[in-house]
């Protein structure tokens, strides 16, 4: 529990650093695939982690199998869509350093379509 509740917070004390340079730099930038896959990433990501530690933490007791059935949904859930908005995040920087060219576009996502199938294949 303690490892838990301290990389929390560091997950929280990380929001609190930088947030000024987010208002400044996200918040104020156009609204764009990358800001919202960003946003969407860096809060989530808040409000997951933070429901995963109160119910795993004791804090939630219920006994009920549903609730253990949907809070392990909803983990795997989380850790598909927060790690694949990481792939897409880093996939869309490498496409801005070699200029948006749609070739090198066509190349990237061809490279992650196949990354996802053996994922999905050795699973």
């Amino acid at each position: 529990r303690a490892l838990g509740l301290s990389g929390f917070s560091f997950l929280v004390y990380d929001h609190i650093l930088t947030f000024d340079e987010e208002v400044k730099f996200v918040w104020q930038a156009p609204w764009t695939v990358t800001k919202v896959t960003f946003l969407a990433n860096r809060y989530g990501n808040l409000i997951a982690q933070g429901s995963v530690h109160v119910t795993e933490s004791g804090w939630v007791v219920n006994n009920s199998q549903e609730l253990c059935r949907r809070f392990n949904t909803f983990v795997s859930i989380h850790m598909l869509l927060g790690s694949e908005s990481i792939h897409i995040l880093v996939l869309l920087r490498a496409w801005a350093i070699w200029g948006c060219e749609r070739r090198m576009a066509t190349r990237l996502i061809s490279a992650y379509v196949v990354y996802l199938l053996i994922l999905l294949g050795t699973t």
